[in-house]
């Protein structure tokens, strides 16, 4: 339905090229919106078009049918090198990328259907590069209600909520997290019914409560020596977050990596990208060789100009670097092919440790089952409760209320 836009629907004649203030491409479709809010159709063909164009007291806006290319600036400081990140083709109302349209990623992923205000809403398909498919009805962005997502071995059909679906007996799976059909998920029990419902979501995450910076450096270490690393999460008003953990390391404070920023400079600022994780992997060579533990940090970024336009998840981190991918399956990465890319010998000393940081707010009493779909939702790309571990931060009498 959506593979290719039909362009007899529209009139290329009608069709206005210019560069929008934010750098963007445009060309397609304008209206002029009059100060009582009425539009007025543009055409080339319109009495002082240029007039009209070069007015800055005349508001112009998308209307119609028209293509976009979103053009990020290479250097901040120069206005002529700019690279293509986002194209999107298809219905503008009133400014808004609203209706029928195909959207090219940069990492080659495709979305054909319907948006809303530049959200994927409706009927949509949405192809990744490595050939997973979700073909379906979408609500802010995200798969909800009736479709099928086919991935690389399995396929399900059905309802999805909130980017996961959910089974005929109310369990929900992430559909992203590809399970071998070599292990016992598809087996079935003596009552004929698959036990990967069972695996995924009864049998969950290990998760402790713990209260202090100290219990957090234990559970990484131990957690890493049973080759598992561990979610950190906190409850409602406990009054942790990131800039607490740190304060109240004990010795070495732990490496960071600011996924936001990463993300960022991936998509906007790739020789910047380069240098940036370069720079990480020497200073990760370091902690692992000599001790130390490492928090990839999903939260706010160090510096707010770094906000990345889309949320890194696990997708992202295990696809942008090839070795640092793996150091979330600790117990490939301590392969001595794999450590040996950090550090001479491959050795990783036995404080180090691995931490994922979110700012989830959990409230009091949630079940246990309850936190282990908030951190499934969030890092859906990815979770594993064979490698994960989870770490619930309580408030402690020292905590502000």
């Amino acid at each position: 339905m959506f593979e290719e836009l039909n362009m007899k629907w529209f009139k290329p004649e009608k069709f206005l090229a210019l560069r929008l203030p934010s750098g963007d491409l445009y060309f397609g479709e304008l209206a002029e919106l009059t100060q009582d809010g009425q539009l007025l159709e543009m055409t080339p063909e319109t009495e002082d078009i240029n007039s009209i164009l070069t007015d800055p007291n005349t508001k112009k806006i998308r209307n119609g049918f028209g293509v976009q290319i979103q053009m990020i600036r290479l250097d901040s400081e120069s206005e002529g090198e700019r690279t293509a990140t986002f194209k999107y083709s298809g219905q503008f109302v009133e400014d808004q990328m609203t209706g029928v349209c195909r959207i090219e990623y940069p990492n080659g992923t495709i979305y054909s259907g319907n948006v809303q205000e530049g959200m994927r809403e409706g009927y949509g398909k949405l192809v990744w590069p490595d050939g997973r498919m979700y073909q379906g009805f979408w609500k802010g962005n995200r798969m909800e209600g009736a479709g099928v997502y086919k991935g690389l071995i399995e396929q399900y059909e059905g309802t999805f909520i909130n980017n996961q679906y959910v089974t005929k007996d109310g369990f929900v799976i992430s559909p992203f997290q590809e399970i071998s059909k070599a292990e016992d998920f598809g087996k079935l029990d003596r009552k004929g019914k698959s036990n990967r419902d069972k695996n995924l979501h009864r049998k969950n995450f290990h998760i402790k409560s713990l209260t202090s910076a100290q219990e957090i450096q234990a559970m990484g270490i131990d957690s890493f020596a049973k080759n598992r690393f561990v979610f950190l999460i906190s409850r409602l008003n406990s009054g942790w977050n990131l800039r607490k953990v740190l304060k109240e390391w004990s010795g070495e404070k732990p490496l960071v990596l600011d996924c936001q920023q990463a993300s960022f400079l991936y998509e906007n600022k790739r020789e910047e990208f380069t240098t940036f994780m370069n720079e990480f992997c020497m200073k990760l060579s370091a902690v692992m060789e000599r001790g130390g533990q490492v928090i990839l940090n999903f939260n706010e970024p160090s510096n707010p100009a770094h906000r990345s336009a889309f949320d890194p998840d696990m997708f992202f981190i295990l696809n942008f670097t090839k070795e640092l991918g793996r150091l979330l399956v600790p117990k490939e990465f301590k392969s001595p092919s794999i450590a040996s890319t950090f550090i001479q010998g491959g050795k990783i000393h036995e404080s180090f440790g691995i931490f994922l940081f979110a700012d989830f707010k959990l409230e009091k009493d949630i079940s246990n089952f309850f936190v282990t779909q908030k951190v499934s939702s969030r890092f859906q790309f990815f979770c594993n409760t064979k490698l994960g571990d989870i770490a619930i931060l309580e408030r402690t009498e020292q905590s502000p209320n």
